[in-house]
């Protein structure tokens, strides 16, 4: 039996589709489960559109406010009933007839089961995700877990709360997974990478302009927390190499509007060469995670006291 639990914050849409698809797996493999869906201070109409799902099968819970992705799959994990635990995003579903079986066949011999993301188009954002995944994969192998996505992840309840779950420090976009998996590692959790498990990610509404804007925000909040609490692994995944809080003369590159630059380049991703397309994505990028940590840092300089006079 498992719980499935889904944080949503508007996107009433996506969340239809994961649904169905979901109860579709469950009813093909004979897969006894409820699904908590936990709406995160979505508004209207969307918040009236997830009320109306409530069933047997379907538990509803919502939050007053926005809680972030931590807060809400946490609450969600505290309301459900089994203990395995499928945590899923709400545009994301399963990709294949045995899903859930090949989650469970691994868990068997482990505390998590890490599954993968499978592209929805074989356009540029579905052969970039590819690439991704595949990094991933050679960290995980390497020793290095906490590279992959919580996305899609099932883990026994009582392991999940034993560390606390998702730290809701992070209540912005970024590194909460990585976190999450750092510390299951530390509390000797066994994780294992399901290959067979993998879920399509459905969201349609990716360009390079969203992922600027993302890792702007990944920068300026979750940064500073992620990287005081792991500094080795922020060294091994990169990114120190664009924080300016490391660095301080990147910040002379901070003035350079990233999103506006990934506008630019949007139209042209899908008629450029693939290596150029993943080259300009992975600087838009960075510039936009360097733009983020250099407001952190003008913000940590500007609260420091006064020196006494």
């Amino acid at each position: 039996m498992i719980s499935v639990v889904i944080p949503h914050h508007n996107s009433s849409g996506l969340l239809t589709t994961t649904l169905e698809k979901v109860l579709e797996s469950a009813c093909l493999e004979r897969i006894r489960m409820e699904i908590v869906v936990v709406d995160d201070g979505s508004c209207e109409p969307h918040r009236s559109y997830v009320r109306k799902l409530a069933s047997q099968h379907l538990k509803i819970v919502f939050t007053e406010r926005n809680l972030g992705r931590s807060g809400a799959v946490n609450l969600g994990v505290s309301e459900s009933a089994y203990e395995f635990v499928l945590i899923l995003d709400c545009d994301c579903h399963p990709g294949s007839n045995n899903f859930f079986s090949e989650h469970l066949r691994v868990i068997a011999d482990a505390d998590v089961s890490l599954g993968g993301l499978l592209k929805l188009r074989d356009d540029f954002w579905g052969k970039y995700q590819d690439l991704a995944v595949e990094r991933r994969v050679r960290q995980f192998n390497a020793g290095a877990p906490f590279s992959f996505t919580t996305a899609n992840m099932l883990i026994r309840k009582h392991v999940f709360q034993s560390v606390g779950g998702f730290d809701d420090a992070y209540r912005h976009y970024g590194f909460e997974d990585r976190d999450l998996l750092i510390r299951l590692q530390d509390a000797g959790a066994r994780l294992a990478h399901s290959s067979g498990s993998s879920v399509i990610h459905c969201d349609t509404r990716i360009s390079l302009s969203s992922v600027a804007r993302k890792m702007h925000e990944t920068g300026q909040h979750n940064a500073g927390i992620f990287s005081a609490r792991h500094p080795g692994a922020y060294r091994l995944l990169g990114y120190s190499r664009v924080d300016v809080g490391r660095h301080p003369a990147l910040k002379y590159f901070s003035c350079i509007n990233a999103e506006w630059l990934a506008n630019q380049v949007d139209p042209w991703l899908d008629r450029m060469p693939f290596v150029l397309g993943v080259a300009m994505t992975r600087v838009v990028a960075a510039l936009a995670y360097l733009g983020g940590t250099a407001e952190a840092s003008s913000v940590r300089v500007s609260e420091r006291p006064e020196p006494p006079t």
